[in-house]
């Protein structure tokens, strides 16, 4: 056994923070290729450029056009910009899921004194209680 602490799961493989249904969501949302996808998989874990390219099979300037091409596409200057603004992706998802499930629901002569406080933690416009 080794002197060195492991590090846990979630920060030793970043990428396994989202499960790969998640990733197709954001891939979508976000438009991008399939390749792009697998550099940002590979920034979600911290991986330097030069990691990137052999696990990739792919060189180094490749790896450096993929990046540049998605920080123009996603509007950001950096690799951590570039993790939240895939975070913020899922987390939109998230929202969407939650708030179509609320909507879902089906609460019987609820008004609108009983939602506000529901609104304010989900989000969700006052009113909206019963429609489909």
């Amino acid at each position: 056994m080794s002197s060195i602490a492991q590090r846990p799961f979630l920060i030793c493989s970043g990428r396994h923070i989202l499960n790969p249904e998640e990733w197709a969501k954001i891939q979508l949302s976000l438009k991008m290729s399939a390749r792009e996808l697998q550099v940002t998989q590979h920034i979600f874990d911290d991986s330097k450029t030069e990691c990137i390219a052999e696990t990739l099979g792919i060189s180094v300037y490749t790896v450096n056009t993929y990046v540049q091409r998605l920080y123009l596409k996603l509007n950001v200057r950096s690799r951590s910009q570039l993790v939240l603004c895939v975070m913020k992706a899922h987390l939109e998802h998230l929202s969407i899921a939650r708030e179509s499930q609320v909507r879902s629901w089906d609460l019987p002569n609820c008004s609108q004194s009983h939602l506000e406080p529901v609104a304010s933690v989900i989000d969700i416009k006052v009113g909206t209680c019963g429609q489909s």
